[in-house]
């Protein structure tokens, strides 16, 4: 079995990375796999978390990663100055959980491709990974598992708090009109859903899940082709004005 080792300072690159953003470590972790999972085009992407052994798994159906594609995912130069197809940098939430986490199981299957990889620290100095074959997936897709250590500070424990830090950050992709235009502009599927611990998270309306009242919906347009959704509506429990808006 081939062991591959990095060859760069990934203790200095892996801090860098997690400077890059405005929140704590183990959420970046979490929203980088999804966004990578979301560049992958899905229909469904998992998230399972267990609390008492403090793993992470995020599963997805879409089309998995080619041998060229596992090899830049590994790459710290390419998780730096490369961000995927769509919004997620190649492999960022794998390499910055090493930030708090001992190891990293990858598995991913592909037209083209079926491998993985199981990542882990050999010493405080040496991030080893050796190549492994799928044995989760049946289809094509990706799986990442993050066994976070058992002193890891994390900002999510439960279902509920997984599901906050999916609206934090996802939130149109939970409203089946943005779904719509996701799927016109061919970013993500219509059918995308997510499945936390097991619980479906259904698309919805967004006027329906914030109670918004005198609701105005706008669609931009640029040469005569729809490029965004707005929603702009008055929010009972607030004085002002709440608006939804995205343009790609």
């Amino acid at each position: 079995m081939a062991i591959h080792e990095s060859s760069v300072n990934y203790q200095n690159l892996i801090r860098d990375l997690a400077d890059m953003y405005p929140f704590d470590v183990a959420e970046v972790v979490l929203v980088e796999l999804i966004a990578n999972s979301l560049d992958a085009k899905p229909t469904r992407i998992s998230i399972d978390f267990d609390p008492h052994t403090k793993v992470l798994i995020v599963t997805d159906d879409g089309k998995g990663m080619t041998a060229s594609e596992l090899d830049q995912y590994h790459d710290f130069a390419a998780g730096l100055k490369t961000r995927g197809t769509g919004i997620g940098f190649a492999g960022v939430g794998a390499k910055v959980s090493f930030n708090i986490a001992t190891r990293v199981i990858t598995e991913t299957r592909s037209k083209t491709f079926a491998g993985g990889s199981n990542w882990y620290l050999q010493s405080k100095k040496k991030l080893v990974w050796e190549d492994i074959q799928p044995i989760h997936l049946h289809g094509y897709g990706t799986r990442v598992e993050v066994r976070f250590t058992s002193n890891a500070m994390l900002p999510y424990f439960s279902t509920e708090d997984l599901i906050k830090l999916l609206k934090r950050h996802y939130l149109p992709l939970l409203d089946t009109k943005y779904l719509d235009l996701y799927e016109l502009l061919g970013y993500y599927s219509s059918n995308l859903g997510f499945v936390i611990n097991g619980q479906i998270i259904n698309p919805g309306k967004l006027t329906e899940d914030f109670a918004l009242e005198k609701v105005r919906e706008f669609y931009p347009q640029k040469a005569g082709k729809r490029i965004g959704y707005g929603i702009l509506g008055l929010a009972p429990s607030e004085p002002t004005f709440v608006v939804f808006y995205y343009a790609p």
